[in-house]
C-alpha cells in the first residue's frame, strides 16, 4: 500500500479529537460502535469530519481479518487517520508485515517489554503509539515513550482525579467512556 503524501504524523488533533467530542461527533460514533449503517455509510460519515482519527483493535485472530481490514482502509483512503492495534502479537506482526506504512499500537507482550525496559538504551520501539493500561502509564514510561518518538494514550479512564493525573504525567491522550468529563478536566 502506498500513501499518496508524506508520511506525516499529524496526531496532535488525536489529542483534540479525544478530549473534545460534540454529542452529535459521539452519538455517531456510537452508532458505528454499534455496526448500525452500512460500511460505506459509517466512512463516509468519518471522511466528513477530516480532523478525526480512528483506533481500530481487532480482537479477532481466527479467521484472520488483517486482510480484509487493511483492504477497506485503502480502499476509503483512510490509512493516515487509523491507528491499527490488536493484544495479540502475532495479528499486530501481521499487519505491520502487510503494511509497514500503517500506524500501529503496540500489542499486550510489546507493552509489558516497554515497560520492563524503560530507559533502555537498546530498546527499539516497533510502534507508533503506546495504548497501555492507565495503572501501567508512568511518568517515566511516558518520558520514555516519547523520546521514541511514540505517543502515548492511556486506557480506560472514567475518573476525574485519574485523568488529571494522567494528563500531568504528558499523556498524548485518554481513552474514556466519559468524553464529557474528559472535556472538562482537559478543555
Amino acid at each position: 500500500m502506498a500513501r499518496g503524501r508524506s508520511r506525516r504524523r499529524p496526531w496532535t488533533s488525536c489529542e483534540r479529537s479525544t478530549r473534545a467530542i460534540d454529542s452529535r461527533r459521539m452519538a455517531a460514533r456510537r452508532s458505528r460502535i454499534a455496526g448500525r449503517g452500512s460500511p460505506s455509510r459509517r466512512w463516509k460519515r468519518s471522511s466528513s469530519i477530516p480532523d478525526s482519527y480512528y483506533l481500530i483493535e481487532i480482537k479477532q485472530t481466527d479467521p484472520p481479518i488483517v486482510e480484509g481490514l487493511l483492504a477497506a482502509i485503502e480502499d476509503h483512503a483512510a490509512l493516515e487517520r487509523v491507528v491499527i492495534a490488536s493484544g495479540d502479537l502475532d495479528t499486530i506482526v501481521a499487519v505491520r508485515a502487510a503494511a509497514p506504512e500503517a500506524f500501529t499500537s503496540l500489542s499486550t507482550p510489546e507493552v509489558l517489554d516497554l515497560y520492563i525496559n524503560v530507559g533502555s538504551p537498546e530498546y527499539v520501539a516497533p510502534a507508533q503509539f503506546v495504548h497501555s493500561p492507565w495503572d501501567l502509564t508512568s511518568a517515566e514510561l511516558v518520558a520514555f515513550a516519547h523520546e521514541l518518538g511514540m505517543k502515548v494514550h492511556p486506557w480506560t479512564v472514567n475518573e476525574e482525579a485519574r485523568m488529571a493525573d494522567l494528563i500531568g504525567r504528558g499523556v498524548d491522550g485518554i481513552m474514556t467512556d466519559d468524553p464529557a468529563l474528559l472535556e472538562t478536566v482537559a478543555p
